[in-house]
């Protein structure tokens, strides 16, 4: 079904619950009390100009079709959009990005369990991470603060790339997220430091006169000794 609202205000409750909505527009919209689309399916949603003066309820609901074959140009667009009360995302599904940029929430919006499908995290933007991160230190919740935030650095590195930015900044972004996916992931970060540590076992082993390392010394070309003694110096 499509829903389009446009001009209107509900002085009522607004209940769209566990429905299969194909397009949703809500534009200069006034919701004086409850907005729930909550355990809903909405595959392409606008709100515009929209003031929601109770709470808003999107929990359970997922944006976009879950299919990894399906892929659009399409958001989730929050444009002019005011919540006066909490807005609940909790475990909400986005399989298309969002924009929260020109969103203004007067209370703190829950994001608890929300999941981002690969083009969300593709296509949304670094604002909308940093909104959504800041939801979570608001509350102390400092480990989802750090799961969006390792989505907020990479939304960045794609913008460095579109707007060819600072080569310093994009290199720094670049091995942070090789290194350690913004700090995201040890097994690749200890990955990495028992690569080093090994290169260095080596560089020791063969800086040493081979009748002390007799049982380690490993022969290596003249190009591999040269470059150990490089990296000796260095």
């Amino acid at each position: 079904s499509k829903v389009q609202i446009v001009g209107s205000k509900f002085k009522g409750k607004f209940n769209l619950t566990g429905c299969y909505i194909e397009d949703l527009q809500v534009m200069d919209t006034v919701f004086e009390k409850t907005y729930n689309v909550s355990e809903s399916v909405v595959r392409h949603t606008n709100h515009e100009g929209v003031e929601f003066e109770d709470f808003a309820l999107y929990e359970h609901a997922t944006f976009g079709e879950n299919n990894p074959l399906l892929s659009c140009e399409q958001f989730v667009v929050f444009e002019r959009v005011t919540f006066h009360k909490a807005a609940n995302f909790r475990d909400v599904v986005f399989c298309l990005p969002i924009y929260l940029r020109n969103t203004t929430f007067l209370q703190t919006p829950t994001f608890l369990g929300s999941v981002f499908k690969s083009e969300a995290k593709r296509q949304t933007d670094r604002e909308t991470f940093r909104i959504i991160k800041q939801s979570f230190v608001a509350v102390n919740n400092q480990i989802e603060a750090d799961r969006i935030y390792a989505l907020e650095m990479e939304a960045y590195r794609s913008e460095l790339k579109r707007n060819k930015g600072s080569l310093k900044e994009r290199f720094l972004l670049g091995f942070n997220a090789c290194i350690s996916n913004h700090g995201q992931n040890y097994t690749r970060a200890t990955f990495w430091l028992l690569g080093c540590i090994s290169l260095i076992a080596l560089v020791l082993a063969n800086d040493q006169p081979e009748n002390q390392w007799v049982p380690t010394y490993i022969p290596m070309p003249d190009w591999w000794l040269s470059m150990m003694q490089m990296l000796n110096g260095f």
